[in-house]
């Protein structure tokens, strides 16, 4: 007799799209990359195969990468992370887990994603961590993770859902850039503007 095949059920991937970019000076999030895609476009592509919701500000919902995505509109998006993430957390089946994905990722792939998953399974939090100590994304949240999210405060404080103390946590080790290095500054974006 042949043991049964479980079949995983992936977290829904929440796409963290609304920032505001102010330390830019333009949506960094649609401006394209030297490779001609943009932040944006990269975070899609690592989330395609997996059921994904995207919170965008009103702006950047207009993009032809979000047309047929049925993006949810931050109207506002000076509230911060954790505003975009009760946006979208209220659209989701409150018995899925979600996977926090900020859409600022230049070397975000599908790779890592399908990695965290598979060490997701059975956690209430799972998230990657350099041995320097550094976490980095995507962070998943389990159902039961999920109920702490309504009382966050605006801001970007996912971090106190992830540090719960009485939460059970799995931490993946991955010492590439991947889960890491995100986009804030424009000499980040384009070394030619430094």
């Amino acid at each position: 007799m042949h043991p049964a095949i479980v079949q995983m059920e992936y977290p829904v991937c929440v796409i963290l799209a609304a920032g505001r970019s102010e330390r830019m000076g333009f949506d960094k999030l649609a401006r394209p990359l030297a490779d001609g895609r943009t932040l944006l476009e990269i975070a899609l592509e690592a989330c395609h195969g997996y059921p994904t919701v995207v919170v965008a500000s009103r702006e950047l919902s207009m993009q032809p990468a979000l047309r047929n995505k049925n993006p949810i509109v931050n109207e506002n998006p000076e509230r911060g992370m954790a505003y975009s993430l009760k946006l979208a957390d209220g659209h989701i089946d409150e018995a899925l887990s979600i996977a926090i994905v900020p859409a600022d990722l230049p070397l975000l792939d599908g790779a890592l994603l399908q990695t965290v998953f598979e060490y997701a399974v059975g956690a209430d939090v799972c998230y990657p961590l350099r041995a320097d100590g550094t976490p980095g994304h995507p962070v998943v949240f389990s159902p039961t993770a999920r109920q702490l999210l309504a009382d966050l405060p605006d801001g970007d404080t996912l971090r106190h859902v992830r540090d719960a103390k009485h939460l059970q946590r799995i931490t993946v080790p991955i010492e590439d850039d991947r889960p890491y290095v995100d986009v804030d500054l424009p000499e980040q974006f384009d070394p030619s503007t430094s």
